[in-house]
């Protein structure tokens, strides 16, 4: 059983106290400098987002929801792409989670949706998609955001192979309305397999970063 310093962490925390994000600091300085704070804005494109994923959500499981006015070019850039992409859904909200230092760290978090592949060179496997609407678009940190979910969803005993899709909804950086547009990070399998290397090493690193150091004075 584990011991009193297991712990449970998200996938989310663990990226946020170990990964540096210079881009997000950028911005927070330009918001100071221009007055602005941070914070709040940060909160209000927090609540955006969490509008839109309701709505893509209940798109998803087939019903009719009213659409605001000021999300309907996010929804049909979405409609788009699951237009181009052809891709069978699953599942929505899906917790997982992964035991990454044994007895002592195991880590949560929840995929955003699970799609099929229904034909190519990955026809059966399973896409984690991640839905983003940050001004600014996708970095490194969010696809180890995805390895982390692969890795959990494999732990939990999924044996497919599992690709993924982080995307974008494009705002536009003075207003902040969105444009219609989204971008797509397609991460293959083995691509994938990569970053979740990487994840390993970031779970790792921040197990490591909690371990008391024992000293002793002579």
């Amino acid at each position: 059983a584990p011991g009193s310093d297991f712990q449970m962490q998200s996938v989310t925390t663990i990226l946020g106290q170990t990964v540096r994000k210079p881009n997000l600091e950028r911005w927070r300085e330009k918001q100071i400098r221009d007055g602005v704070n941070p914070n709040t804005t940060a909160k209000d494109a927090m609540a955006l987002g969490t509008r839109l994923h309701d709505v893509i959500d209940q798109l998803l499981s087939g019903a009719d929801p009213d659409i605001d006015e000021d999300l309907k070019p996010a929804i049909a850039a979405y409609h788009g792409w699951r237009q181009m992409e052809g891709l069978d859904y699953v599942e929505s909200e899906v917790a997982v989670w992964q035991e990454v230092v044994p007895e002592y760290l195991s880590v949560a978090g929840t995929v955003d949706a699970l799609f099929r592949v229904r034909t190519g060179a990955e026809d059966g496997g399973l896409v984690v998609v991640d839905w983003k609407t940050s001004t600014s678009g996708v970095y490194p940190e969010s696809c180890l955001q995805l390895a982390a979910y692969a890795c959990c969803l494999h732990a939990m005993g999924c044996n497919t192979e599992i690709s993924g899709r982080i995307i974008s909804f494009d705002k536009d950086p003075d207003t902040k309305e969105f444009t219609g547009h989204c971008r797509i990070a397609h991460l293959p399998s083995e691509a994938l397999k990569g970053w979740a290397m990487a994840w390993d090493g970031t779970a790792a690193l921040w197990a490591a970063l909690k371990t008391d150091i024992v000293w002793e004075t002579i």
